[in-house]
């Protein structure tokens, strides 16, 4: 029996053995991929095993034979080694990519060396305080009690440095034998403790014993940013007196020449002043104070019928204070203006030195620059 197949069943068919085909292909591919990928890592793994093979042997051999062996060996290496450094008892290879491996042995070692690919000349020699890897120089020195080039210390001496002089908050530093600080033991300022450390401005509710007003303002509550490096002061109102300017520029003297005019106080900020008093002082003992009136407002009188401090004023006073109904003389609303228009003295005040202050509600106090009155 014979059986006939379609053409459009012959396409079907060819189309799966196409894609099965596929399949099996990227299925080589990837096996080939993570092949040849371990490959690699395989490579570098046993590249810096080698190289801690010989850096171990080396600095066994010259240990064994004592203080003052040296030697110098040739070590070729692949493009994947970068660096080893010593310390302690331990040698350590990083490759290209970032790696590390570790090989500990029984003496100390300290030093650096920067490997390349192909041959490398390596230089160690032992000394009192163990086998050092690398410039010759720096190897002779180390261990002297003298602490140069480029040694940071010697045992016995961390050359005046601490854990906290290095930047860390608290802890213990010590001399490594390759005269480099080991830092292991410090600990570094960690912001979000509430503990202002080294490098620190402050640190959570620790302010290092700032206020609003130690930082410029007045009152309110200051915190500290989260970074640590400084302080937010949103919450900090500057005190009154910095948001008070008193222009002294429109101050002029009428014909009677005991009388100015002009005096105007300004609200700088976005908040209300509230004044309970003021202070007008001048230097002529003899003159008398006799009216002021603030925007048309009668403040104080010689007579005092406002209630005012003193009730009365003798010739030989240059200083006068007075205050307002219920203690506040006047408020003024945010970015507002007040002016003294009528100031009279009983007495010519030409040439005369006046100062006036304002004495305002959170204690704080705002003096004018003094001037003096000329009719030019």
């Amino acid at each position: 029996m014979q059986m006939k197949v379609s053409k459009g069943q012959g396409s079907i068919e060819a189309l799966i053995i196409v894609v099965v085909g596929v399949i099996v292909l990227t299925a080589i591919i990837s096996i080939v991929s993570n092949t040849f990928s371990g490959m690699q890592a395989t490579t570098k793994s046993q590249s810096a095993r080698n190289a801690l093979d010989h850096f171990s042997a080396l600095g066994f051999s010259l240990n064994s034979q004592g203080v003052g062996a040296k030697a110098e060996v040739i070590m070729s290496l692949p493009a994947d080694i970068d660096s080893a450094t010593f310390s302690g008892k331990t040698i350590t290879v990083r490759s290209s990519n970032g790696q590390i491996f570790t090989r500990s042995v029984e003496f100390n070692v300290y030093g650096s060396v920067n490997l390349s690919e192909g041959k490398n000349y390596i230089k160690a020699q032992a000394l009192n305080n163990g086998v050092c890897f690398g410039n010759p120089t720096y190897c002779a020195t180390c261990g002297d009690g003298i602490i140069s080039g480029i040694e940071q210390c010697e045992i016995g001496s961390l050359n005046g440095n601490t854990c906290v002089s290095l930047g860390y908050a608290r802890g213990n530093l010590s001399c490594l034998n390759s005269c480099q600080y080991n830092t292991s033991q410090c600990i570094p300022s960690i912001c979000g403790n509430n503990l202002t450390e080294t490098g620190e401005v402050c640190d959570g509710t620790d302010l290092s014993g700032q206020t609003c007003r130690t930082q410029g303002s007045w009152l309110g509550n200051l915190r500290c940013l989260p970074n640590c490096q400084g302080f937010n002061m949103s919450g900090c109102v500057p005190a009154q007196s910095m948001c008070l300017a008193i222009n002294i520029s429109s101050v002029t003297l009428d014909a009677a020449e005991n009388r100015i005019h002009g005096i105007v106080a300004k609200n700088l900020c976005n908040y209300s002043i509230f004044v309970t008093g003021a202070n007008i002082s001048w230097t002529n003992p003899s003159n008398l104070l006799e009216t002021v009136q603030i925007d048309g407002s009668v403040k104080w009188s010689y007579n005092c019928n406002w209630g005012c401090t003193p009730s009365g004023k003798q010739p030989s006073n240059t200083n006068v204070y007075f205050s307002g109904t219920n203690t506040l003389l006047f408020t003024m609303p945010p970015y507002s203006s007040n002016t003294f228009d009528k100031v009279d003295w009983k007495n010519s005040v030409e040439d005369e030195t006046i100062t006036l202050r304002f004495i305002l509600n959170d204690s704080s106090l705002n003096t004018s620059i003094p001037f003096t009155v000329d009719d030019d």
